[in-house]
């Protein structure tokens, strides 16, 4: 069963947020969006009405998640779900598009064995490193090796990608 509050300002909708759906987000506030001040009470009122106790958040700073873990809310960072990219080479090719100084690195292989290659050689990256250093939150100290200086800071520019996909049915 999904909850939905909205905050209104003079007859006009100005933020909301909703919580639980399906067993996996039961109790967890998982969509918002509108004004900080708007979202903060809806998600006030969710909690009050004991409808949720957790909120599900990207690594970003939005203004409402930055207001809550200012006023002492805990943060855990943990992956929320599992996918699959179909092609590593097509991925980076996206992520990097526009930045000229990653021009020429490369990332490729298979998710065990991963290689950066950049303008000091290649690196073979583990599993966990090729998805920090898409992904973040933090960068594989490896990396660093394989890239010349401002190939690396291109690359602290471009990424970590901030991944969010939508539109999956909650379990």
């Amino acid at each position: 069963e999904c909850a939905t509050r909205v905050a209104r300002r003079a007859g006009v909708a100005v933020a909301y947020a909703s919580a639980g759906r399906g067993d996996d987000l039961r109790g967890v506030v998982h969509e918002w969006a509108g004004e900080p001040d708007g979202v903060l009470a809806c998600m006030e009122a969710l909690c009050g009405a004991g409808v949720a106790s957790l909120c599900l958040a990207a690594a970003t700073e939005e203004a409402p998640i930055a207001r809550l873990r200012a006023a002492g809310a805990a943060g855990e960072r943990a992956p929320f779900a599992w996918l699959r990219a179909a092609d590593l080479a097509d991925v980076w090719s996206a992520l990097t598009a526009g930045a000229a100084a990653l021009a020429d690195v490369q990332l490729h292989g298979a998710p065990e064995r991963t290689c950066l290659t950049g303008a000091n050689g290649s690196v073979v990256l583990s599993h966990d490193e090729a998805l920090a250093l898409l992904f973040g939150p933090e960068r594989p100290a490896r990396a660093a090796a394989a890239l010349s200086p401002a190939q690396f800071l291109a690359l602290r520019a471009a990424l970590p990608w901030p991944l969010f996909l939508w539109g999956f049915d909650a379990l």
